[in-house]
């Protein structure tokens, strides 16, 4: 009787290991490798002038949108990238409603009904996607920073989410509200009436019209201790945020021991107009018996000092400001710094720094952001006094902090620099500009390589699946071959006692030492 022979792997665990997983992780490298090499040949050849003459398309050839969206961008500089996608949300939001038909089709009944009611194309439309016909981007040294420009453009106008960055630019509230030496602005319009609506409106259409009158029953709802519903406060959203912020390097925060960095003094005050009515309702959930120990009236204001504990209150005093002819409320760290930002006699448009940062920027706009060298340099002290007790209590390898500051000032955050950025809703679009210490290039590198590592991440994680899927079929194959054998040979010795007139054994062992000391018959 023949023996099958043993398979070319076979050679024990051990064997099996070493020749299952050294070329797969050959692979690995070779994948990684791979990655690498694409991501930089892409960012090279995007980033970088290919040293040959340029020729412009005209006629049916060219872009439609590239001259308006041109228009608002730097050419000649480190980046500019122009992307045309006018029609490819419809298109693939009509793919996606064919998909859904198909799957309608098939399931019948058994599709979820607000899948099988879903009209993403109407969908993209509404969330204003649909509106959004090409994107453009530039960058170029301007001095010790990049002037960097973002433009979206929407020739139909702004539409559904894009409306959310509110109305036409206007001169800018902070220049009245951030007192000279502030280290950071933040401004913008936010129209959170027109996103509550369109919410209301995409529950409806995906949610059929029982959605629809839950969340108007819901959102109808008083909240506890205001008084008023979801409803009514973003009715008084379309409103606009000012956040202004000063660091005292001067004074340090009051922290616990335990805590391992030192904190500077921080003023802050934050605007948002138009909801006075709110602060109204607030005030009224105070029993009238004790306002008058928090709540102070003024001339065209009603202000009131939150009572803190005297542990958090000598390190913060609060104070809300309803100015009751405006709307607007304002939240300070202290009523000196309040008072201070509204005495405006002096404000950041003054300071050297702001305006080495906002040179050549919009003067009006719809969104404004600033931060000072002093900030960021704070920023990254703290962050390295972290970094460097948590290495010294063993949380984190030395020098990982480093590595970290090293990236966060790559990604931007400048420490001998002040930075700007505005954002201006024009008539066809939304144009953002920044003078940064970072290229815009940086982005487009963070994000190559980002897809790199994850495409790579995707590759392995396949390879290591198929490798696992090899190695368990070669055990299941070893393992059947050898109880194959293991039968044949049981079968062989009884063969050989029956011949000799001995009974068979109750079991056999298929063990080193039983193949050795009754090997089978040779055939």
């Amino acid at each position: 009787m023949a023996v099958t022979p043993a398979p070319p792997w076979k050679g024990g665990a051990a064997d099996r290991n070493t020749r299952t997983h050294r070329p797969m992780k050959t692979t690995h490298l070779r994948t990684l490798r791979r990655a690498l090499a694409a991501t930089a040949i892409l960012t090279l050849s995007a980033c970088g002038p290919d040293g040959g003459s340029t020729s412009e398309l005209d006629g049916q050839q060219r872009s439609k949108h590239f001259d308006a969206v041109s228009a608002h961008l730097d050419l000649g500089g480190e980046v500019y990238g122009y992307i045309d996608v006018d029609g490819d949300v419809e298109k693939l939001a009509s793919l996606l409603d064919e998909f859904v038909g198909k799957i309608r089709e098939v399931a019948g009944d058994e599709i979820p009904p607000q899948l099988a009611a879903m009209d993403f194309e109407k969908l993209a439309a509404d969330l204003g996607l649909s509106s959004v016909d090409a994107l453009g981007v530039s960058s170029y040294r301007n001095g010790e920073l990049h002037r960097n420009k973002y433009y979206l453009h929407a020739p139909g106008g702004r539409t559904g989410l894009l409306k959310i960055a509110g109305g036409d630019p206007a001169p800018f509230a902070a220049r009245k509200l951030a007192p000279s030496g502030s280290d950071l602005i933040y401004e913008q319009d936010l129209d959170l009436k027109s996103a509550f609506e369109l919410a209301g409106d995409l529950v409806g259409k995906i949610g059929g019209p029982e959605a629809a009158g839950e969340f108007r029953k819901a959102t109808a709802q008083p909240l506890p201790d205001v008084g008023l519903s979801a409803a009514d406060v973003f009715a008084q959203l379309d409103t606009k945020i000012v956040v202004v912020g000063h660091l005292d390097t001067g004074r340090k925060l009051d922290l616990p021991e335990e805590v391992p960095v030192s904190i500077p003094g921080v003023d802050l005050l934050v605007s948002v107009d138009g909801i006075g009515p709110l602060f109204a309702k607030l005030i009224e959930s105070i029993p009238p018996d004790q306002r008058g120990e928090f709540l102070e009236e003024g001339e065209g204001y009603q202000q009131f000092t939150a009572p803190l504990p005297p542990e958090i209150a000598a390190i913060i005093q609060p104070v809300v400001r309803h100015e009751t002819g405006s709307g607007r409320v304002l939240v300070a760290t202290s009523a000196a710094y309040l008072e201070r930002c509204l005495a405006g006699e002096s404000t950041v448009w003054d300071d050297a720094g702001f305006e080495a940062a906002m040179e050549g920027l919009p003067e009006e706009g719809n969104g404004l952001g600033f931060v000072s060298a002093k900030f960021s340099k704070e920023y990254l002290r703290i962050y390295d006094e972290l970094f460097k007790a948590m290495a010294a209590e063993g949380e984190v390898p030395a020098g990982l902090g480093e590595m970290a500051i090293g990236l966060i000032e790559e990604l931007g955050l400048s420490p001998d620099h002040s930075q700007a950025r505005v954002i201006a809703n024009l008539p066809e679009g939304i144009l953002i500009s920044e003078n940064a210490a970072a290229s815009a290039k940086q982005g487009v590198v963070a994000a190559a390589v980002g897809t790199a590592a994850v495409l790579a991440g995707m590759t392995f994680w396949n390879v290591s699946a198929a490798e696992a899927e090899v190695i368990e079929l070669q055990e299941a194959r070893d393992i059947e071959i050898e109880t194959l054998e293991a039968e044949r040979r049981a079968e062989i010795r009884r063969d050989s006692v029956e011949r000799e007139g001995e009974s068979p054994p109750a079991q056999e062992s298929d063990s080193a030492e039983t193949r050795d000391e009754n090997p089978p018959p040779a055939e």
